[in-house]
């Protein structure tokens, strides 16, 4: 399934207790991250904001974008990442492809940030495949075209 969901908000006020010395009861601001996917959990419906579950065709159509676009190049473009020479670093993915198992939980995903055009993939079995230019405007192209729109929209619009 495709899928769309809200980043989460990762700082909370944590209070930590140093029992080694005098006890500092003091908020501290720090990441707190709980992740919508994890494999071998249920997918939290509520943290999602829309989702496709693809036919036998649209997932065929998926994996030729993902595994047939690409190209073979005679350069090492080794440790280039896209995105860099923009200077869009952010990583704040809100989409993903999902795959589940028989019993509903997540056997793997591919997490996408059409933002910063990175991905993080749950294992090496999964990925996105070869990258090039047109890559992520393709994915972000079907993603659309099946009814995704949060975190898909052209430019640096991604709230539509």
């Amino acid at each position: 399934m495709l899928i769309s969901f809200e980043p989460p908000d990762i700082s909370a006020e944590i209070v930590y207790t140093d029992t080694s010395k005098i006890p500092i009861n003091a908020p501290v601001k720090e990441e707190v991250y709980h992740a919508l996917l994890e494999k071998k959990q249920k997918l939290d419906s509520a943290r999602i904001k829309e989702k496709k579950i693809l036919s036998a065709l649209e997932v065929d159509k998926l994996t030729n974008v993902l595994y047939n676009f690409g190209y073979t190049s005679t350069k090492s473009y080794k440790g280039y990442l896209l995105g860099e020479a923009g200077g869009y670093r952010c990583y704040n993915p809100r989409n993903a492809v999902v795959f589940l198992d028989e019993n509903g939980l997540i056997a793997e995903y591919i997490e996408i940030c059409f933002e910063c055009q990175r991905t993080e993939e749950s294992s090496e079995k999964i990925g996105i495949g070869e990258l090039c230019e047109n890559k992520f405007e393709l994915i972000r192209k079907y993603f659309r075209a099946t009814g995704i729109k949060y975190g898909t929209a052209n430019a640096h619009n991604f709230k539509s």
